[in-house]
């Protein structure tokens, strides 16, 4: 368990593919030093989900029997740090996606409606809705990915409930009249960063 501000200290640091993305992003902002990136990072010619163009509309659909980070069979739920800098993509998925900013900003287009979360904010998308977020400078964004089944089983008291989220939860699981996804506005909650 990290003690308050240690995990915000770790997850800071850019790692290397989010060194290479934001040297990609501003190298994109000049015709030469776009040149320059490409022949100095010869492998990313051959990796066109790294060079793609930043889109909002659909382009693939991540299924949980895809997503290595599943492959655990223990793996039910999947904590990630959002790749800073990255293209934007439009994309879906057969899982519930919750986006934690954890510092910062970020903007994320949810079916053409465009959100900004801002820090603090908690963001729950239903399965197989079409997305995608960009975070364009060193803001710190939170996935949590959740399996179907996975949420079924652990969150069943929770659908029994009458509030916003069983609502919201009951809605996307057992019909068709829902909306894709639920936005917590938490004006910086302190218990959320302990």
């Amino acid at each position: 368990m990290y003690k308050p501000g240690e995990l915000l200290e770790r997850l800071i640091p850019l790692d290397e593919d989010e060194q290479i993305y934001k040297e990609l992003f501003f190298a994109k902002q000049n015709k030469d030093t776009y040149e320059e990136f490409l022949r100095k990072h010869e492998d990313f010619r051959n990796n066109e989900l790294l060079l793609v163009e930043n889109t909002t509309t659909f382009s693939f659909c991540l299924k949980e029997e895809n997503i290595l980070l599943f492959d655990n069979l223990e793996s039910n739920i999947c904590v990630l740090k959002h790749k800073r800098y990255s293209p934007m993509r439009g994309h879906s998925h057969t899982f519930f996606e919750m986006i934690y900013v954890l510092k910062g900003s970020c903007d994320n287009i949810i079916e053409g409606t465009s959100l900004r979360l801002v820090e603090g904010d908690i963001c729950i998308m239903s399965s197989d809705v079409t997305h995608a977020m960009s975070v364009f400078d060193d803001s710190l964004i939170i996935n949590i990915l959740i399996k179907k089944t996975t949420f079924k089983e652990t969150f069943f008291k929770l659908l029994k409930e009458d509030n916003i989220l069983s609502t919201f939860f009951t809605r996307i699981l057992y019909t068709n009249n829902a909306s894709n996804y639920i936005l917590f506005h938490t004006k910086g909650d302190i218990r959320l960063h302990t």
